[in-house]
């Protein structure tokens, strides 16, 4: 007997880490996230992130502060199913971060994320459902009543907070019925500065900005990687520290002081052997 058959529904929720579409490349163009050739980036981890974008926005977080950090899971996107740390890591950062089209779903549950008129008036309100909008809403979310999946969801949610002893609260706000364009453009989350951009006149400097760019203020060295590219030529040229990348005249600097921290060594050695 196969023992999922004996394991409740809203438990079995682990029992595949990938998709089952093998066959699905969800290539997508992107100049920042460029798909590798030959890999196929179908729905993988816990929350099943896919397509080229997501795969390098997740590897530019997980991977080593580089300046092409990207490449890590657009190189090799079967980790997310084969390495069980890498899985769940891919699962929390999908959680926490937010992207340029919706807050991230820790800021909905903890009400970080406090809708206004704009979102109410296109139906978009506080709860549990818009965490559904945030994974699946073109999916589950464009009806005038609450689709299967997007029934399942906040039911299973529901069974959870029964086995730590909570309970879910009202329905009102669990469903995503009628989001019909999902977080509209002049909702709250769009108030948000979220990206970096060049700061005309001020040589070596980015701003925040509201509007979509290549750099984003959740990704670790973004504002570097911004810094550089605009002011310099990218990762060949830049005189800006960052990890990763030619360091220009401060690596010769770094060099210099090594050289003299080892004679200040030599000397106290001498000093001691003196003594």
């Amino acid at each position: 007997m196969d023992p999922w058959d004996s394991t409740p529904k809203y438990k079995q929720g682990l029992h595949n880490v990938a998709e089952d579409c093998t066959d699905c490349d969800n290539i997508e163009n992107s100049t920042r996230y460029p798909a590798v050739a030959g890999k196929q980036y179908y729905g993988r981890g816990p929350f099943n992130i896919k397509g080229n974008n997501e795969y390098g926005a997740f590897s530019d977080a997980f991977g080593p502060s580089s300046y092409d950090s990207a490449d890590m899971f657009l190189e090799d996107p079967d980790l997310l199913e084969t390495d069980g740390y890498i899985a769940w890591a891919s699962a929390i950062w999908f959680y926490m971060t937010p992207s340029f089209k919706n807050p991230s779903m820790h800021d909905v549950m903890t009400n970080y994320w406090v809708p206004n008129s704009a979102d109410t008036g296109a139906n978009v309100v506080a709860g549990f459902g818009a965490t559904t909008e945030i994974i699946a809403g073109d999916v589950e979310c464009r009806s005038n009543n609450d689709s299967d999946g997007s029934a399942n969801r906040y039911v299973f949610f529901s069974q959870f907070l029964g086995d730590f002893g909570l309970h879910g609260g009202d329905v009102a706000g669990m469903g995503c019925a009628k989001y019909w364009s999902g977080f509209p453009q002049s909702g709250a989350h769009f108030s948000e500065p979220q990206y970096f951009v060049k700061k005309w006149g001020d040589t070596g400097k980015c701003n925040v900005v509201g509007y979509e760019t290549p750099y984003n203020i959740y990704v670790e060295g973004d504002y570097k990687r911004c810094v550089c590219d605009v002011w310099e030529n990218g990762d060949e040229t830049c005189q800006f520290a960052y990890d990763g990348i030619d360091q220009g005249d401060d690596s010769q600097d770094d060099q210099d002081q090594d050289e003299t921290d080892q004679d200040d060594s030599d000397q106290d050695d001498d000093q001691a052997d003196s003594d």
